[in-house]
Order: structure tokens, then C-alpha cells, then sequence
């Protein structure tokens, strides 16, 4: 597929043939990164983070004592790998607030089924490090804004050393899967904690 065609189905930009001019250059570059400079892709996806294990979970992650909580991120995580559908609850596959709705629905909590409804649900926290396992975060997305966000996942814990992580179905073509917050932190629009029975 052209470039051009492969950007307009990733983007839907207003101007498909932007990209073209930057092409040959753009080539040129990876074509000397990976064969003149021997630089190699490590499993730590860039972020200096360490790698997630082979299940997807990062190293020495522990669930929460909590019951509730427990039952709400082992079913979030026992998602993994399903994928993303735009307006999918389960149990095949999953948008992002579906996933959210039905992982705290198995701990006991109805939760709104959408992203725009979520963020208002329980109560709001105001920092990461006020984090706790089970909370909902917010972040634009790719068409919604700091404002009116249209992305959520949930927290799920730290690794042995302390770094964040969290579950989320992140969009069509992809997976439910584990991530690093670094890697939302700048664009983190709100987190809520589900109020727990």
C-alpha cells in the first residue's frame, strides 16, 4: 500500500498527500539506522522501563489483598490478549469503557457504561501518586479533548521497583493489554475511584 493510502486509513487526515514528500527522506533514514548504526529494539519498549514477563504482567506485580479489588483486576487482566471492538462489553472483545464496566461489574460495582459517563462515576483523585489499584484513568484519546475526555483504563499496581501500570483496550486493531503510565502521564485528564460497596 502507498504511503499516502496507509496514513489516510490510519489518520483519515484532510490532506492524505502531505506525507509524500517526506518519504524518500524518511526511508533514507531508517534504511541507515538499521544497517549502519546496528541499533537494536530491546523489550523494554523504549520507555527505560524493565520488560513485562511472558505473560504480559510486569516483573514481580502483585494482585491487591482485597477481595473486591482482587476480583476486579484479575478479571480485567484475565482479558488480556481479546480485542479491541468499538462498543463491546465482553466477553469476546472489548472497547475501553466496556472493559472498565465489566471489571468492576465482577467486584460488585455497576459502573456507566461509557467513557463520558465514567468520568464522573465515584470520587475523583487527584494526583498518580494518589493512586490506588482499581482506579479509573482518563485521558483524551484520539478524538476527544483534556476537557471531555474519550479514553479510560484502569490501574492496576506497581512492578518490584515501584514503576505504574495499567490495563486498557486501546483501539481497533489492538489488544487488551498491560502498560506502563509513563507512557499517559502527560495527557492524564482525570482519575476516579469506583465507590465500593
Amino acid at each position: 500500500m502507498p504511503l499516502t493510502q496507509a496514513a489516510q486509513a490510519v489518520q483519515r487526515s484532510a490532506f492524505p498527500d502531505v506525507y509524500s514528500k517526506w518519504q524518500p527522506e524518511a526511508q533514507q533514514l531508517v534504511a541507515l539506522i538499521s544497517e549502519g548504526m546496528n541499533i537494536v529494539c530491546t523489550s523494554d519498549g523504549g520507555d527505560g522501563l524493565p520488560p513485562l514477563d511472558h505473560a504480559g504482567l510486569p516483573d514481580g506485580f502483585l494482585l491487591p489483598a482485597d477481595p473486591q479489588l482482587r476480583a476486579v483486576i484479575s478479571f480485567a487482566l484475565a482479558q488480556r490478549r481479546k480485542p479491541y471492538v468499538w462498543g463491546a462489553k465482553g466477553p469476546d472483545s472489548y472497547d475501553c469503557s466496556g472493559l472498565m464496566m465489566a471489571a468492576w461489574a465482577r467486584g460488585g460495582v455497576q459502573i456507566p457504561r461509557v467513557t463520558v459517563n465514567q468520568v464522573h462515576t465515584g470520587v475523583a483523585m487527584l494526583s498518580l501518586p494518589a493512586m490506588r489499584p482499581g482506579d479509573l484513568i482518563f485521558i483524551p484519546g484520539s478524538d476527544s479533548t483534556m476537557a471531555r475526555p474519550g479514553h479510560v483504563g484502569m490501574y492496576i499496581g506497581t512492578d518490584w521497583i515501584g514503576s505504574q501500570y495499567l490495563v486498557q483496550a486501546p483501539k481497533t486493531g489492538d489488544v487488551v493489554k498491560v502498560v506502563a503510565i509513563s507512557n499517559w502521564s502527560r495527557q492524564v485528564a482525570a482519575i476516579r475511584r469506583p465507590t465500593r460497596r
